[in-house]
C-alpha cells in the first residue's frame, strides 16, 4: 500500500526511525533496517531474505522503487554496503541464500572502486561452499 501510494508521506520526526513495518520474517522493523525485494536483489540474496520489506506491490517497478528510496529502505545492489549488510546483518543464514551471486557482486564494485571501504555489521564466518551453499 505505501509502496504504491501516490500521496506524499510526512517523514519528519519519529516515523522513520519507528519499527513499525513488517519484514518477512514477520519482525517489526523501520525503514532502514529493510531491504526491497527487487528482482536484482531477489538474484544476488533469494526470494525469502528476513529482512525484506513484507509486500505485495510489484518491486520491480520504477515508481515502486522510488517510493521505497524516498522511505529509506534499501535495494541498490551497486552499492557495497547494502549488499555487506544484507549478507552479513541476519543473524543466521536463510533458507532462499543460494549461489556466489553476492560475493561476484562485491567484487566486480571492488574492482571498479579499489578503495571502497564498508563496514561489516556483525562478525560472522558465512561464506558458500564450491556449489553456492551457504554456512555460517
Amino acid at each position: 500500500m505505501m509502496l504504491e501510494s501516490e500521496k506524499p508521506w510526512n517523514l519528519e520526526g519519529e516515523l522513520p526511525r519507528i519499527r513499525w513495518i513488517y519484514a518477512e520474517n514477520d519482525d517489526l522493523c523501520s525503514f532502514d533496517e529493510l531491504y526491497l525485494p527487487t528482482p536484482d536483489m531477489v538474484k544476488l540474496f533469494g526470494r525469502r531474505h528476513p529482512r525484506y520489506l513484507k509486500t505485495d506491490a510489484d518491486c520491480s517497478k520504477p515508481s515502486v522503487m522510488e517510493r521505497a528510496s524516498e522511505l529509506g529502505v534499501r535495494f541498490d545492489v551497486e552499492d557495497a554496503q547494502t549488499i555487506v549488510d544484507a549478507l552479513y546483518g541476519p543473524e543466521s543464514v536463510w533458507p532462499s541464500l543460494k549461489g556466489h551471486h553476492a560475493l561476484n557482486s562485491l567484487k566486480q564494485i571492488q574492482d571498479e572502486q579499489p578503495a571502497m571501504l564498508v563496514e561489516v555489521p556483525a562478525r560472522r564466518n558465512r561464506l558458500p561452499d564450491r556449489d553456492g551453499v551457504w554456512e555460517d
